[in-house]
């Protein structure tokens, strides 16, 4: 039988409407690390609404990440480069991880004057 893909290692097989389509070992786990990333995304974003009325979030997992939500989408990212590695993927991936992480250091200059979350940063990563 012909696969999908007969050059990749095929993680799995399925046929939809008469097309068939492969998932590779790559796509699969570009896929895991992509749904964990959104998860903790997720989870970032509930944790910000629980704490809106503060000044800044140190629950949930803001306890062992300052921007949880940060790491999830370059979690997503990683996993969306490893999975489809296309010319776009490789070029665009890496330029959008350094905009988050550049992004997590910019707000956190407006907390540089604030003791509690000068406390608060030294003890807990900027990303993990």
């Amino acid at each position: 039988k012909d696969s999908p893909a007969p050059n990749l290692e095929v993680f799995a097989e399925i046929r939809i409407l008469g097309v068939e389509l492969a998932l590779t070992s790559a796509m699969a786990y570009g896929l895991v690390l992509m749904t964990l990333g959104g998860a903790i995304i997720t989870a970032g974003w509930i944790t910000l609404y629980q704490n809106k009325d503060r000044e800044f979030a140190d629950t949930g997992l803001y306890r062992i990440s300052r921007h949880p939500q940060y790491a999830g989408f370059i979690l997503l990212v990683i996993g969306w480069m490893i999975g489809w590695p296309t010319i776009l993927t490789l070029i665009l991936g890496p330029m959008i991880i350094y905009k988050y992480a550049d992004a997590g250091r910019k707000e956190e200059q407006q907390f540089k004057q604030n003791p509690a979350y000068l406390g608060y940063a030294e003890k807990t990563p900027f990303l993990v």
